[in-house]
C-alpha cells in the first residue's frame, strides 16, 4: 500500500512547527504518586520507526498539559 504525501506538509519541509498537546484522566499506574507523563513522537522512513524527539515528564499529575 502506498500513500500519497499532501503538498501543504511538503511546502513545511525544512520549517519549525510548535504542537501543542495535552491529556486528560490519565491513568494512575504509579503506586506511591502520581504517574509522571510524557509524549514520545515517532516519524515512518522507510518503513521503520524512529524516535524523533520526546517531552520532558511532567511529575505528579494526571492532566499534563
Amino acid at each position: 500500500m502506498t500513500s500519497e504525501i499532501d503538498p501543504a506538509l511538503l511546502a513545511l519541509s525544512g520549517s519549525k512547527i510548535e504542537i501543542l498537546i495535552s491529556c486528560n484522566n490519565l491513568a494512575d499506574l504509579d503506586e506511591f504518586t502520581k504517574t509522571d507523563p510524557m509524549c514520545v513522537m515517532s516519524i515512518k522512513q522507510f518503513g521503520q520507526w524512529k524516535e524523533y524527539g520526546r517531552t520532558e515528564a511532567i511529575r505528579n499529575t494526571l492532566n499534563p498539559r
